[in-house]
């Protein structure tokens, strides 16, 4: 709903279930909502954000836990001018857990994006940024599930028509899962080369 030039308004449905066929046999549910708010500060400056609740619902062995009300939302800066293109974003949510035990998991999440148009018309450069986070609800245990993680991209691509495109990109994870005093880490380095044609 648009409130004025500069604003718009929405309300929006949060809800999803998650089943897992392993021996733990869990399962959980959200259902909520939030509101979103849109308003432009300038020809180039945006700031978007949703703000609402989820009831999460979990299920453990057949065994079902107390409800939890959950804060749920998200704040973005995007920055669009004629050469560079730049957003900014925070996240926090619930997401499902799939190293160790399946388990619903709070999660923080703070992403970057730039593209930027280079001195050569057909050339942009591409980059990004984010940093994850996720701890297990309901538990102060010491064998409670978290994670952290790290990644980036960093790019170009040349555009050879309206239609067709040329990337080449390098791009780095690296994440760190724990249970208890169980860990799991790794690292994750891709090139990747590719060319795109957009059928319009």
């Amino acid at each position: 709903m648009k409130a004025s030039p500069q604003d718009i308004l929405s309300v929006n449905a949060v809800n999803s279930e998650f089943d897992f066929t392993s021996q733990s046999g869990s399962s959980f549910t959200t259902h909520g909502g939030t509101v979103g708010w849109e308003h432009t500060l300038t020809p180039f400056l945006t700031v978007q954000s949703h703000a609402g609740a989820i009831v999460l619902k979990r299920e453990l062995v057949g065994a079902s836990s107390s409800p939890i009300i959950a804060p749920v939302g998200d704040l973005a800066f995007r920055w669009k001018d004629r050469t560079t293109s730049v957003t900014v974003v925070y996240s926090l949510g619930v997401s499902p857990s799939f190293q160790f035990q399946a388990q619903a998991l709070r999660t923080h999440v703070v992403s970057f994006a730039l593209t930027q148009q280079t001195a050569f018309p057909e050339l942009l450069a591409v980059a990004n940024l984010n940093y994850g986070r996720g701890d297990q609800y309901g538990s102060s245990s010491g064998d409670a599930l978290s994670y952290a993680s790290v990644g980036g991209t960093g790019g170009l691509v040349y555009k050879f028509s309206p239609e067709t495109f040329l990337g080449v990109n390098y791009s780095y994870f690296n994440t760190n899962n724990t249970f208890g005093s169980s860990t799991f880490a790794f690292d994750r380095h891709v090139v990747q080369l590719s060319l795109t044609h957009a059928f319009y």
